[in-house]
């Protein structure tokens, strides 16, 4: 029977329209498991959120601000205080938790947050991208939540009937600083609330309707505490919405959010536009085969890829500055939580593929953020900077969305404030650009800060190189500022192969690579001695060689994973002493790439994929820091990393999925297995083609392969040397211009081998009694002058004309200069040096011959160099993480100083800190003692002191007893009370305070 036209049209329609319906069957929004993260130390929250949100709608179950409740909720809890409109995902400091409200049966207000609750089970709780839903069950109310961008939605199905209170606090977790509720009429009320946690001044506006009058409302206001309740009557089944609008702005704002956003009441309409967002945000990377859990860790890491950074402008563009002034965003979209030290990693590298506009509108908004306060976000949380972690990252996140193509930003206005961020004054970078290296008396965790920053040296260097100054690509040399991007060879033990502190001209002892401690950030020896992502050929070649190289990544992963030190809860999901739970490792399983052992790396990447991800609660080996650990899985499970932000190379591995589509700049770029090999397909200059990308010929690619329109086909008759292996297209790489010389830059990450590295200067001890040996090393240089500097002034000078060892003996108190030198000749008017480096170190003579014996036991962390540190006449320094303290946690501390011999005394003085928020509090009494036969004391004296345990900053107290009268004695005790458990309000209330003591003198 034939077909009419027409039928054949429809037939041809329906096929269409099912293969449509086939491709929308994809709904990325329900494979999302939000809870994964929300157990074990993940700090994820499981509420409603659309992508890169203002508003984070989550119920919270934590109020105490507790390690494992920085995101408001934790799995392991049953009883929920109310849902608040933002929260932070997978941080390791607690804040926000703002607009909290809660829905409570009864007639009675309650708004303590330590009377009201609910109580709800994990089988009733639901949660997909952009929706969340909760039974309470005391109350016997259904909870739905959804958000649009800047507005949250609350769906309450009451099932009783009766009196129902909605209860708003302005008080919830953080400290008030100011708030307001403001009644507009029995539907709607508006304010705003100030808070203090980790950002110290945070400000939320916002605008609350009903869509049901209230009959009454409570505003209670006193003793800075802010709360309302807004009753209603209720019927079995009934439903009451409530949409919720914030502004860092005004209330004006937070009601323009609302009316764009949310002019209806359509509860179903949001939520299926909300998981349309993610829809579209989570199909920019399409993947097939792996198995089914692997598919929902994938797409629910790409979610939590996709949460922070948030935007900060309302719907008219006005935004709350960094200098708090109110600004207007013109042509872009301004963003705040910027967790850089965590996400310049993995998580901005992710985003230079498929979020390539949004990136470069983070970087628009680190440009006025410069423009406002001279300076690059560091850690920025609502308008505020904490300092939180170290380096310079925003530097790093600007040069690799450079060198990855991106353009649209003033790079000049860029250049310059990476140049001014790197230098500003503060977190030992003086002393950096001095030396070229920190010491412990610099600046704590001074071997992370001096790795970092010559990373984001080496950054700056690299932008400035890439920028096209005059038309031509060539480096613009700096002005007056010593870039250090081989400062990572200061501080790297040649001996034991491990980046080391450095103290007073010489190594710090006693050195253990396994110890976690304050010369580190969150990590040990063994998770920072790999950070040189920017010269691993220079790592490898301190190392010896390849092989060498090759063990010390095996003994990295072998080792046992026992740390020793300070208890840090940032290292976890440990393979020996890699720590995939935090993220200074992150990049260590990939270096066996650059050794030609491209299959190691492969087996410790799916190990990492399987054994630190799951499809649970607790299916993360860490915090996920506002997307990071999650950005980590999502490039490897593709098979691409960036080992080097920056540069213009991505690792390969091997994807654990079939075939991977990415959109990149609006086209798809498809990867794909192919006789077990890793295939790219693309489409450039109208032509299909298709790249090998076998891991196991090639460790690296250029992003020019993934991103159109930056090859420069400068030479066609060009002999690949990037041993790709193509079909149907020659693959030409990228050039750039070098002086007048074209280069090839296929490794752009490869440092000169400089001959010049710092001296040493090595001794025992910093303080001596009567001698002290010395030992002076230099490396690799032919010329050293050494000054020896005593308290008078008088300079001896001595030349080294080798890089041997020279030994000296001093036997009194001593400054100690070397200076080595490279590229010398003898010229007739003198020897001419070029570039030069040092060391310093102070020598003192103990003024005393006491003892000092100690009725109690310090922390290992903080010895003050062991137990005659107390009486060695040289104080702790302020910053008590550089050391010379001594530590006491759950015991008092009690020394006696023996004298040697009976003397007159006049006055007694010991010395502690007080650092609250770091949990050492100044002792509640000091007690003196004397004794002249050690065995029985007499008390001469209490000290007693009225300062608060909760004050901001760090300080120190001298406990002076002036005796009435002079006594001889021998022997002094000094008791001190530890202040005890820590109290409520302090944010480790409930554990044990520190005392730290030093030093005890006497006249």
């Amino acid at each position: 029977m034939k077909k009419t036209f027409l039928e054949i049209l429809l037939v041809a329609y329906c096929i269409l329209l099912i293969a449509y319906s086939l491709k929308a069957q994809t709904n990325y929004s329900k494979i999302v498991n939000p809870f994964i993260g929300t157990g074990g130390h993940g700090h994820t929250f499981p509420g409603a959120v659309a992508p890169f949100g203002m508003v984070q709608l989550s119920p919270d179950t934590r109020i105490d601000g507790s390690w494992d409740g920085c995101s408001g909720y934790h799995e392991s809890d049953s009883v929920i205080y109310g849902f608040s409109h933002t929260h932070l995902s997978g941080t390791g400091c607690s804040d926000y938790g703002d607009i909290m409200l809660l829905p409570i049966m009864g007639n009675h207000a309650r708004w303590s947050n330590r009377k009201y609750s609910d109580t709800f089970k994990h089988e009733k709780e639901k949660a997909n991208a952009g929706f969340y839903s909760v039974h309470l069950e005391e109350s016997n109310i259904d909870v739905e939540l959804t958000t649009t961008t800047r507005v949250g939605f609350h769906k309450y199905t009451f099932n009783q009937e009766g009196k129902m209170n909605i209860l708003l606090d302005l008080m919830h977790r953080d400290k008030l600083l100011d708030g307001k509720i403001k009644v507009i009429n029995n539907t709607t009320i508006e304010g705003y609330r100030r808070s203090e946690a980790w950002a110290k001044d945070q400000i939320v506006y916002y605008r609350i309707e009903f869509s049901k009058p209230f009959n009454d409302s409570i505003i209670y206001s006193y003793n800075e505490q802010v709360a309302g309740t807004f009753e209603f009557d209720v019927k079995k089944g009934e439903q009451i919405f409530v949409k919720v609008s914030i502004s860092g702005v005004d209330e004006e704002g937070a009601a323009k959010n609302m009316q764009a956003e949310l002019p209806h009441w359509n509860f179903e309409k949001v939520r299926t536009d909300c998981e349309a967002l993610w829809n579209k945000e989570l199909d920019k990377i399409q993947v097939k085969g792996g198995t089914t859990d692997q598919q929902v860790i994938f797409y629910t890491a790409l979610y939590h890829c996709f949460i922070h950074p948030s935007i900060y402008n309302d719907v008219d563009g006005r935004y709350l500055g960094r200098d708090m002034k109110i600004h207007k965003a013109e042509g872009f979209n301004y963003y705040t939580v910027f967790s850089l030290w965590d996400t310049f990693r993995a998580l901005h590298p992710l985003f230079n593929i498929v979020q390539r506009e949004r990136n470069l509108d983070f970087i628009k908004t680190f440009l006025e953020q410069y423009k406002q306060v001279g300076r690059l976000p560091m850690w920025e949380l609502s308008s505020n900077e904490t300092n939180c972690m170290i380096g310079n990252h925003a530097i790093s996140v600007i040069a690799d969305a450079y060198a990855k193509g991106i353009r649209g930003f003033d790079v000049k206005l860029a250049i310059e404030a990476c140049e001014k961020t790197a230098n500003i004054p503060h977190l030992g970078m003086p002393e950096f650009r001095k030396k070229g290296y920190l010491e412990v008396e610099d600046e704590h965790e001074s071997v992370s800060k001096t790795l970092e920053y010559a990373y984001n040296d080496w950054c700056i260097v690299e932008l400035k190189s890439k920028f096209d100054w005059n038309g031509l690509y060539y480096p613009k040399p700096s002005e007056k500022i010593n870039y250090k991007p081989n400062a990572w060879k200061e501080i790297f033990d040649l001996q034991t192969q491990f980046m080391r502190p450095r103290s007073n001209g010489g190594w710090y002892s006693p050195f253990n690579p396994s110890e976690a401690n304050n010369h580190f950030t969150e990590a040990n020896s063994w998770q920072y001695s790999f950070f040189v992502p920017h010269d691993i050929e220079g790592m490898i070649y301190y190392s010896g060689d390849n092989d060498k190289f090759e063990k010390r990544l095996d003994d990295l992963f072998n080792a046992s994973t026992k740390t020793s030190g300070r208890e840090q809860a940032d290292i976890t999901g440990l393979i020996g002493q890699y720590a995939h739970g935090n993220e200074p490792s992150h990049h260590m399983a990939y270096l066996y790439n650059y050794i030609g052992k491209p299959v190691k790396t492969q087996q410790r990447v799916n190990q990492i994929l399987k054994e630190m991800y799951a499809n649970a609660p607790d299916g993360l080996a860490g915090n996920e820091d506002c997307g990071q650990m999650s950005a980590w899985y999502v490039m490897s499970a593709m098979g691409i990393y960036d080992v080097c932000p920056g540069g213009k190379d991505y690792n390969l591995g091997y994807s654990i999925f079939d075939e991977i589509s990415l959109l990149i700049n609006n086209k798809r770029v498809k990867l794909y297995k192919k006789n077990n090999l890793m295939m790219l397909e693309k489409v450039v200059k109208n032509k299909t083609i298709n790249v090998n990308m076998n891991f196991m010929n090639l460790n690296t690619v250029q992003s020019d392969i993934l991103f159109d329109g930056t090859i420069d086909k400068t030479n066609e008759n060009f002999e690949s040397k990037n041993n790709i292996q193509n079909n149907n297209y020659e693959v030409i790489p990228h050039y750039i211009y070098s002086g007048d010389v074209l280069t090839d830059t296929v490794f752009l990450h490869k440092l000169e081998i400089t001959k010049i590295k710092a001296p040493l200067i090595l001794s025992n001890s910093k303080n001596f009694k009567d001698s002290l040996n010395l030992t002076i090393k230099t490396y690799n240089d032919n010329y050293s002058k050494i000054y020896l500097i005593n308290t008078k002034g008088d300079t001896s000078f001595l030349l080294k004309e080798k890089a041997n060892d020279l030994n000296l003996t001093i036997n009194q108190p001593t400054n100690v200069l070397v200076k080595s030198y490279n590229d010398c000749a003898v010229k007739e008017n003198g020897k001419s040096c070029g570039d030069s480096s040092y060391a310093f170190a102070s020598f003192y003579k103990i003024p005393n011959n006491w003892t000092v014996k100690l009725n109690c036991k310090y922390n290992k962390q903080y010895t003050a160099g062991g137990d005659a540190g107390i009486i060695d006449g040289l104080a702790g320094y302020k910053d008590w993480r550089k050391g010379g303290w001594q530590g006491y946690q759950s015991q008092d501390f009690e020394a006696i100083v023996d004298l040697q011999q009976k003397k007159e005394i006049s006055e007694i003085s010991s010395n502690y800190l007080q650092d609250s928020r770091s949990w050492i509090l100044l002792p509640k009494e000091v007690e003196y003692f004397i004794s002249n036969d050690g065995i029985n004391f007499k008390s001469i004296g209490t000290l007693n002191h009225n300062l608060a345990w909760n004050t901001e900053e760090t300080f120190t107290k001298n406990f002076i007893y002036q005796l009435p009268k002079k006594v001889k004695a021998r022997y002094i005790k000094v008791v001190a009370k530890n202040y005890g458990v820590l109290p409520q309000g302090h944010q480790g209330f409930g554990g044990d305070a520190f005392i730290f003591v030093d030093e005890i003198e006497m006249r």
